[in-house]
């Protein structure tokens, strides 16, 4: 070959790529996605730990939910793929002579099986990253990507060179025992992995993921021909969904009706398994996003990986709507959500309206230094010593995390020095924050309004705090990001955003714990007067 026909190869290849790239890329940003909040992020190794810590209904929403996703990934990327025959057909055009590429159809082939077996391995190493902080290397990241390419196409080979041995009506019967096994492997390591759902059982969950993760490659690669072989014993009979099926595989158009009959015989069964999935998922996850303690069920992991699977599907029937009618729908549907944002307001703010409460009686800043100063017991010690210390306390932002360690040290250095010379309750002006810091000093000016918690129960104050703020604020948050919120001026002003929804979480997910009252009632309250025996902290709340 001249070395200009394969510099034109070479480009052809790379061409094909990127189209194939381009098509199933939903799926590939939800896989980069998920890598960066789990693998990365601090705030995802928290979900994980949250998740991996809680209860059996926990395992089995991750075990469910992972399975979604992956059904997803892989069934609607193959759905797509089955229309794009400009790929499957791809074509090499050299100075002499015009040839197939094979590289059109093996992509389309095996994308859609290494996406959905990659989700595993992005699971397995964001559960290793617990014990082992080398995980985080870059080149252990690279290694684990080859490692994947490899495994798959190892196994992926073993398995059509089954299929290939599987020729006789008994060897495919073998075949189909050898499924049979894989399904049994999956059923019983996901049962053991929810019956011992805990932190420190974490590598019978990993076992899990990889039994899972091979299994399920193999189940799909020798799917076609078993489900062949069966209807050659038992004739293809048409089924309720059939027409259904034809539209998606676009049989009803030019020679497609031939091309496809091998196809359409051989996904009925998967077909309807994958829209009762969707069915099931979609709803589910409408209930995350309106209803808290279903969130609060579901927990934030496994309720990522649902609202990554009914996104995805959502996103990729829309592709192929827009493949079918020859439009841009996507562009259509930001286009709306543009238009009617300048006539909505979804982020609007949320109050509460204290009757009791006279605000223009409030102090300003000259008098509760006035009063602050004067206070009995203070007023002393300032005035028989030459300094007095005075703390301003800021927090930065960091979610979940940075409001759990805002609230646990400062009711700490409460407690700890309560019964001392110097209370640091004492010496506390005011608390500056932001965000998750901001919830933090919330919470423990919560606490501070029970006298019981900054008297003779000054030991259970750091316990309260951090019992309240360990409770699961982020999924309902989650759900209501990852769905409505995409389309925030058409769904916020309906059903609330995803401040709303966190408002409504800070408030009713920890219904055991006396501050989800305070809350609940607003922090008028907690505004200081001039005669009150404790003067609460100035405080200064950044959202």
């Amino acid at each position: 070959m001249k070395i200009n026909d394969l510099i034109l190869l070479l480009l052809r290849w790379v061409s094909i790529l990127l189209r194939t790239i381009y098509l199933f890329f939903p799926s590939l940003f939800f896989l980069l996605l998920a890598t960066f909040v789990f693998c990365s992020l601090s705030q995802g190794q928290d979900m994980i730990r949250l998740c991996l810590s809680s209860g059996r209904l926990a395992g089995l929403a991750f075990t469910v939910a992972i399975v979604f996703w992956v059904f997803v990934t892989w069934y609607t990327a193959r759905l797509v793929a089955y229309n794009h025959d400009d790929l499957y057909n791809a074509q090499y055009t050299g100075a002499a002579t015009s040839k197939p590429l094979k590289i059109g159809k093996d992509m389309l082939f095996h994308f859609p099986r290494l996406m959905a077996f990659s989700i595993f391995l992005i699971m397995i190493l964001a559960i290793l990253r617990f014990d082992h902080v080398g995980i985080r290397n870059n080149w252990v990241w690279l290694g684990g990507i080859f490692l994947d390419f490899l495994v798959y196409a190892i196994l992926h080979w073993i398995a059509i060179k089954l299929q290939i041995f599987a020729v006789s009506s008994s060897r495919q019967k073998l075949l189909i025992r050898l499924r049979t096994l894989c399904w049994v492997l999956i059923i019983c390591t996901s049962a053991l992995a929810v019956i011992f759902w805990k932190i420190n059982h974490r590598w019978l969950i990993i076992a899990t993921l990889i039994c899972c993760q091979i299994c399920f490659l193999f189940l799909i690669v020798t799917r076609k021909c078993v489900v062949s072989y069966q209807n050659s014993q038992t004739g293809v009979h048409h089924f309720f969904m059939q027409g259904y099926l034809d539209w998606v595989l676009d049989r009803t158009s030019g020679n497609r009706a031939t091309t496809m009959q091998s196809a359409a015989d051989t996904e009925q069964f998967v077909f309807v398994l994958f829209n009762i999935f969707a069915i099931v998922g979609g709803t589910v996850y409408a209930l995350c996003v309106l209803v808290l303690p279903v969130a609060l069920a579901i927990t934030p992991v496994p309720l990522l990986f649902l609202a990554f699977g009914v996104l995805l599907g959502m996103g990729n029937f829309v592709s192929l709507l827009s493949h079918r009618r020859g439009i841009n729908i996507h562009f259509l549907i930001v286009t709306l959500i543009v238009i009617v944002g300048f006539f909505t307001e979804p982020h609007w703010a949320r109050s509460i309206k204290d009757t009791k409460v006279n605000y223009s009686q409030r102090m300003d800043l000259d008098s509760y230094m006035h009063a602050w100063l004067h206070q009995p017991g203070r007023a002393e010690k300032i005035t028989g010593s030459t300094h007095y210390p005075v703390f301003i306390v800021l927090a930065d932002g960091g979610a979940s995390r940075s409001g759990y360690w805002t609230a646990l040290v400062l009711s700490h250095l409460t407690a700890k020095t309560a019964a001392g010379a110097e209370p640091f309750l004492d010496h506390l002006l005011c608390l500056s924050g932001a965000s998750g810091g901001s919830v933090g000093h919330a919470t423990f000016l919560a606490a501070l309004a029970h006298p019981e918690l900054r008297k003779e129960e000054i030991s259970r104050l750091d316990t309260v705090t951090t019992n309240f703020l360990g409770h699961d604020f982020l999924s309902f948050t989650i759900a209501r990001m990852l769905g409505p919120d995409l389309a925030a001026s058409i769904f916020a002003p309906i059903i609330g955003d995803r401040a709303a929804a966190l408002e409504e979480s800070i408030e009713h997910a920890a219904p055991d714990n006396p501050l989800s009252y305070d809350m609940q009632h607003g922090f008028s309250r907690f505004v200081p007067h001039a005669n009150d025996s404790f003067l609460f902290p100035i405080v200064c709340f950044n959202t």
